[in-house]
């Protein structure tokens, strides 16, 4: 159906492709994890550590980590690549990400996927509310750069690309730390 097959505006054509040659097979998380060594830390203490583990659950293709890091109402904005003529406003869900991050960590013709947002040290949290008047914290990321390389394409994130991601508190954890931050809102936009 074609709401599995919209993707994100910085995924390439290589990504789509292999979706609908390989489909959803299976019921895998996580193929051999990507970048061997040592399993990454993961963490939503802050909404900077949050999307340092988004970043790093997408490049490593760890589906089990990426579902974690939104809530049950997360909501995306972006554009279909998918072939259209001219840019195509599209929304994603939660299932979205989860389909796509699976998608991805199924093909076996991506040989490597790289993301640079920056410095951590400018990644810096602004106040932002929610519709029912939330206290959401907000990081904008300008020019991020994202390449994907699989076995027979190459695709670099053009850098004229401005992120905007929205953390909502979740203050039920019993245990320390008390406060875990996820993604509610990620949106995308064009300079």
């Amino acid at each position: 159906n074609r709401g599995s097959v919209m993707r994100r505006a910085f995924l390439p054509a290589l990504v789509v492709a292999s979706v609908l040659l390989a489909g959803c097979s299976g019921d895998k998380k996580n193929p051999a994890s990507p970048g061997g060594g040592q399993p990454p830390t993961y963490s939503q203490e802050t909404p900077q550590a949050t999307l340092a583990s988004l970043l790093t659950a997408y490049q490593r293709r760890d589906s089990s980590e990426y579902r974690r890091l939104f809530t049950l109402d997360y909501v995306g904005a972006s554009y279909d690549t998918s072939g259209l003529p001219g840019l195509q406003f599209g929304t994603f869900t939660r299932q979205d990400e989860i389909d796509h991050i699976k998608a991805l960590a199924e093909d076996p013709m991506i040989i490597r996927i790289l993301i640079d947002f920056g410095p951590q040290a400018t990644w810096t949290p602004y106040d932002a509310t929610g519709p029912a008047g939330e206290a959401w914290k907000e990081i904008v990321i300008y020019n991020p750069s994202l390449e994907i390389d699989s076995a027979y394409d190459s695709y670099v994130l053009a850098s004229n690309e401005i992120m905007t991601f929205r953390f909502a508190a979740d203050t039920s954890s019993t245990s320390p730390p008390d406060t875990l931050w996820s993604v509610v809102r990620w949106y995308e936009d064009h300079q």
